[in-house]
């Protein structure tokens, strides 16, 4: 079943504590640990660099995580964006975008 069900979530940001490839589906960072389970057909959207540090903010959807953990998986390149590398200490946030399912 494909993602279609979105939580919203208010003040979640941090940074990568990883580096995610631009082929990467798992996402980590201590502040993940504020994002509440997640699971199929639920999604939250997070933006990757928006402050446009290296590049092009990229939009992803959490997938699936568990409650506290500091690892999520997520879909790449999400509403009109493009996958690629964010290194250790990119900025995310968990921010209102104009989702269009």
């Amino acid at each position: 079943m494909a993602a279609t069900e979105r939580i919203f979530v208010d003040f979640v940001a941090g940074v990568l504590s990883e580096t995610l490839a631009d082929d990467g589906t798992t996402l980590k960072g201590t502040f993940l640990a504020s994002l509440p389970e997640v699971a199929d057909p639920e999604f939250v959207a997070l933006t990757l660099d928006p402050q446009e540090v290296d590049g092009a903010p990229e939009v992803v959807w959490v997938t699936a995580h568990s409650s506290a953990s500091d690892e999520a998986t997520v879909v790449r390149a999400r509403e009109g964006t493009v996958a690629r590398e964010h290194v250790s200490g990119t900025g995310a946030v968990g921010a209102a975008t104009a989702a269009a399912l």
